[in-house]
């Protein structure tokens, strides 16, 4: 499957479009254990990342009804911002409402940094050089995390 788009609903559902053709019906349905609260597709396009409550799923698009991983028991609360870097794609962050902002390696799947935040994080995103990521949270304060020094700059809006 060419991906072109792809939804989250509170149905549990992620949905995949090609908004190319006039179909108004999905090229692909996935159904989740709860809401999508989060897509990030990889650089690649061959994987999208999916964010939602207490957990994240990693889907191939080419077999979407079977993640590739799942990363569980490491979150409490929704998982508002998902993305990923690295050569492969293998590095993912999350942001959550618990305030965690983690950096998981999936060879390993382990958390491999991680900073924790005193309110709960409501976005989040990597830069371009890809040596920090800035998020905001629920005070108002966007922050700076440089990933090489491990230090943070905040500034409250």
């Amino acid at each position: 499957m060419s991906l072109k788009l792809a939804s989250g609903s509170y149905d549990n559902t992620v949905r995949f479009w090609d908004p190319s053709t006039n179909n108004h019906n999905p090229n692909e349905t996935i159904k989740l254990d709860s809401a999508p609260i989060s897509l990030q597709i990889t650089d690649k396009k061959d994987k999208i990342i999916v964010g939602m409550y207490n957990a994240v799923k990693i889907i191939d698009i080419s077999k979407p009804n079977t993640p590739i991983r799942s990363l569980d028991n490491a979150f409490k609360g929704n998982v508002n911002a998902v993305g990923c870097f690295g050569n492969d794609d293998k590095i993912i962050y999350t942001a959550c409402e618990d305030g965690g902002l983690r950096i998981f390696d999936l060879k390993v799947k382990n958390v491999i940094k991680e900073h924790k935040n005193s309110r709960p994080i409501n976005c989040a995103a990597l830069h371009p050089n890809k040596g920090s990521i800035v998020f905001g949270d629920e005070g108002g304060a966007v922050t700076k995390w440089d990933l090489y020094k491990d230090n943070e700059h905040k500034t409250t809006l």
